[in-house]
């Protein structure tokens, strides 16, 4: 009895992510992604105030993120292609830890989840966002006619 009013309280009208759909969306769009994800889930369960922390632990992961890959690429020998996989980890976990009870229990009482589409524009709008911000270099060169063209890794 005890425990069907606690999973009451957990079940919420809102749809929110499953766990499985947190992977796709971390790979694809990286830590904003994942963030964004997560907050959205805080908001559903009715828990503002943790949205909150996680958009501000997703800006450091975030940079994080962006120091790591030009300090990896530079120093060790570690391939780029663990980073992913290292911070969708971590993002894993702690949709497992912090929500894993309440999205277990509003699936189980028949609670709305987001469609795969959704998730995956999610990723692909974090994927732009990502490569946009990896691209360039915030330098200026002469360049016909219009003195300057931004510098991106693909020019030379």
């Amino acid at each position: 009895m005890i425990n069907e009013e606690l999973d009451r309280q957990m079940v919420t009208e809102r749809k929110i992510y499953k766990g499985q759909t947190l992977w796709v969306g971390a790979l694809f769009g990286g830590t904003l992604a994942a963030g964004y994800i997560i907050a959205e889930n805080f908001k559903a369960f009715n828990r503002p105030d943790y949205a909150k922390r996680t958009w501000l632990f997703t800006a450091l992961a975030t940079i994080i993120f962006f120091a790591g890959t030009f300090l990896i690429s530079e120093y060790t020998k570690i391939p780029n292609i663990l980073l992913p996989f290292i911070y969708t980890g971590i993002a894993a976990f702690v949709i497992h830890h912090y929500q894993g009870k309440q999205i277990r229990a509003h699936i189980k009482s028949g609670g709305q989840v987001h469609k795969w589409g959704r998730v995956v524009m999610i990723g692909l709008i974090g994927l732009a966002v990502t490569f946009r911000s990896n691209l360039y270099k915030g330098g200026r060169k002469p360049y016909g006619r219009y003195k300057y063209k931004h510098q991106y890794l693909w020019s030379f």
